[in-house]
This record gives C-alpha cells, sequence and structure tokens, in this order.
C-alpha cells in the first residue's frame, strides 16, 4: 500500500454538508457558527418569508444530516472532557498570585493566560472590595472524574464512598439477663 503524500487530500469529516449546494452550506454556517435560528439564518440570506424557509431547511433530512455531522466535528471527545476536568481538579492560580502586605494581592492574568490558567476562572468582577475572582470547582470537578471513572456507586449507596451514609443496627438489649 503506497504511503500518504501531501497531495493525497484527506478524508472529509463531514461529506454531507460537503456536498450540499452552496446556498445550504451557508446556511447551515449560519446556524451553527453564528448561533442564528432557523429563521435568523433565512432572513439574512434574503428570503421573503424566512419563517417558511427556516421551517423548511430544518426538515430538510440532508441539512439534518448536515448540521448532526458539524455538530459531531466539533464536539469535545471523552478523552478532552476528561482532560479539561482532570486541569480544573489539579488546577491553581497560587504560583501566578502575588501578596504584599496582608490582605492586598496582585493576580497577573497574563502569566495565567500564557500558563494556559484561564480555563480554571469561573468568573472575574469588580467587586465592592476590589476584583473578586472565582475558580471552578475542584471538589465538583473531583467528583465527577470520580462518577465517570466508576469510582462511585449510586449515590448513597456502600459503593459510593462520597455519598456513604453508615448506619449502625443493635439489637435491643434481651430483658432476661
Amino acid at each position: 500500500m503506497p504511503e500518504p503524500d501531501a497531495q493525497t487530500p484527506q478524508e472529509s469529516q463531514t461529506p454531507t454538508y460537503d456536498a450540499l449546494p452552496q446556498k445550504k452550506r451557508q446556511w447551515v454556517d449560519l446556524l451553527l457558527r453564528h448561533g442564528m435560528n432557523q429563521t435568523e439564518a433565512s432572513r439574512r440570506m434574503g428570503y421573503q418569508a424566512p419563517e417558511k424557509h427556516g421551517w423548511r431547511m430544518s426538515k430538510d433530512v440532508q441539512i439534518q444530516a448536515a448540521v448532526r455531522e458539524r455538530l459531531d466535528e466539533s464536539a469535545m471527545q471523552a478523552d478532552e472532557v476528561l482532560f479539561h476536568l482532570s486541569e480544573i481538579a489539579r488546577g491553581t492560580l497560587g504560583s501566578l498570585i502575588e501578596i504584599k502586605g496582608g490582605r492586598v494581592w496582585l493576580l497577573d492574568l497574563e502569566a495565567a493566560r500564557d500558563a494556559g490558567k484561564l480555563g480554571l476562572i469561573k468568573k472575574l468582577k469588580e467587586g465592592k472590595y476590589g476584583t473578586e475572582i472565582e475558580l471552578y470547582s475542584r471538589l465538583d470537578a473531583l467528583k465527577e472524574l470520580a462518577r465517570i471513572r466508576g469510582l462511585t456507586g449510586p449515590k448513597g449507596t456502600e459503593d459510593d464512598p462520597l455519598h456513604h451514609k453508615v448506619m449502625t443496627w443493635t439489637e435491643p438489649s434481651d430483658p432476661q439477663s
């Protein structure tokens, strides 16, 4: 079997989308890339009756298949989900925070970006007492990883060490003793 070279085209990940006429591909792109609904996409393309056109396009089997292909192409794979959950579970901004005199601290956002740590930040806003930073919950990420990895059973059972409640049963004392 010959080795593929730079001239050999890659097999498309979206053959149904690629086979659509240009106008239908443009409609799908408006729907997915720009977050429009079916009517907005049809209106943007200049159709006289965008509601009817959008409805018709949404019922088109080729369009439905092309949308599924494009969503599948852009969706995170399971290993990527696990990677990001692990990043949150292990994540810390400690090395990027400089403490100056007790309660005053500085977070270097450029260094956080360069270190790939901005994804740990859930919320960043100016509050009454200065900048407020909220990170994604490490505990929630750990619990989700444990669930995905099968380290926990159904909540509240003995197979779920995170939520297991121990109940002790004692026999009533013998009244004759």
